[in-house]
């Protein structure tokens, strides 16, 4: 679909969606588009059956959108050295038409069903929700992207060969900065397979524009602008997900939840105190044929969190503060 000598230095998705709506996508098939596969901003009501995705390279994310919604992907075949789905809010780089940074469209995502869909991450995520909004918006004033369900999916493996010390996210990543939203998410009956340096679950505040600099090419842009966090992730719902390694080991930490320490002592977060990630509910969770349930030893063996994480639940168990786990109450 892309010539692939006129893409080698300013390389274009496979194709590109944007301000548009009523778009179907059926019975394709996409190899080695140079950047994103399927991308789309300020998309409505688009419907995407039966797709092969097959990529390598750098930021070759299968179907990434912005600002979009009422989005459908059903039966999907997609393996990507990038994300294999991405949803974001609006961000500057959408588009790469012309090599250039250009301003997507600002706007909510809402409203997303995925079903019965394989994916497979080669260096990236399987799932990556947030991430991206609108940046000069007011801190509790940002875009918001909500409303969507992942049912029946199945993740043959996900890697990072990122060798940082900073989270690179994890099978299923819900990440906000940029004063973004992330709630009501839902991921249900999940077969995951093997996953090397990267974790399982993975919600996370942080702060930081990425993409969008003063030499992305948006106007006036500032240091300090660039360095606004993410406002809330919450009602946040996993339901049989069930994980398999490859070596029958699982390693610790494999779920976390973090924000932003506002004092780096693990006590406040940015917003005073309050909590930016509440409201995850992990029911039959399975760990290599072991569930996972609400006891002290399972907690401080499988969850990473801090105190900005509250109001997490384990098959319907509250945790009373994830940082002392074995102090635990029945809902």
């Amino acid at each position: 679909m892309t010539n692939i000598n006129s893409v080698t230095k300013n390389p274009i998705p496979a194709i590109r969606i944007k301000t548009a709506s009523k778009v179907t996508i059926d019975g394709i098939i996409i190899r080695n588009s140079p950047r994103y596969s399927i991308s789309g901003s300020d998309v409505t009501n688009c419907k995407i059956n039966n797709v092969k995705i097959i990529t390598g390279g750098r930021w070759t994310d299968g179907i990434d959108m912005m600002s979009s919604s009422n989005v459908t992907i059903t039966n999907c075949f997609i393996r990507t050295c990038d994300d294999c789905i991405a949803i974001y809010g609006s961000r500057g780089d959408s588009g790469f038409v012309t090599g250039k940074f250009l301003d997507s469209k600002k706007g909510n995502a809402k409203n997303w069903k995925i079903k019965n869909t394989i994916l497979w991450a080669d260096d990236a995520h399987a799932i990556n929700i947030g991430t991206h909004g609108y940046y000069l918006a007011p801190f509790d004033k940002g875009e918001t992207v909500q409303g969507l369900t992942f049912e029946n999916i199945s993740v043959l493996q996900t890697r990072s060969l990122a060798k940082t010390g900073v989270s690179t996210g994890g099978v299923i990543t819900l990440r906000v900065r940029d004063n973004l939203t992330v709630k009501n998410v839902t991921f249900k009956n999940f077969s995951i397979e093997d996953i090397e340096n990267s974790h399982l679950i993975s919600i996370i505040q942080d702060q930081g524009a990425q993409g969008q600099s003063p030499s992305s090419g948006i106007k006036n842009a500032k240091i300090e602008d660039l360095m606004n966090p993410g406002y809330l992730i919450t009602k946040i719902k996993f339901k049989n997900i069930n994980y398999v390694s490859a070596d029958n080991k699982v390693k610790t930490g494999l779920i976390e939840m973090f924000g932003i320490d506002k004092d780096n002592d693990g006590t406040k977060s940015v917003k005073n105190g309050d909590s930016i990630i509440s409201g995850v509910d992990l029911d039959d969770i399975t760990l290599n044929g072991k569930k996972l349930v609400c006891t002290k030893e399972m907690i401080e063996e499988y969850l990473n969190t801090n105190a900005t994480a509250m109001n997490i639940k384990i098959n319907g168990t509250s945790i009373i503060n994830p940082i002392k786990a074995s102090q635990t109450k029945k809902k």
